[in-house]
């Protein structure tokens, strides 16, 4: 059974709107001088689903995606 493309579409396009959320909660902590660790692997997070969802949305290939969240999972851990 096969996804409807408007489907994926509107979930890329809810990914890409948790993406633009964080990067504004991440220029927002920069000036209260908070901590902005989160709001990184939010955003970071939001732009790789996106593409997973839809292909024509892909920024990075997979091998520099997954070192990105290896790293994110260390920094967590």
């Amino acid at each position: 059974m096969s996804v409807p493309v408007w489907l994926l579409a509107s979930f890329a396009a809810v990914m890409l709107l948790v993406a633009t959320v964080s990067a504004a909660r991440l220029a927002l902590a920069r000036r209260a001088g908070r901590d902005a660790d989160i709001d990184v692997s939010h955003l970071l997070m939001g732009i790789a689903m996106a593409g997973t969802l839809v292909a024509s949305l892909s920024t990075l290939p997979a091998l520099a995606w997954e070192i990105v969240f290896a790293a994110l999972t260390v920094w967590f851990a």
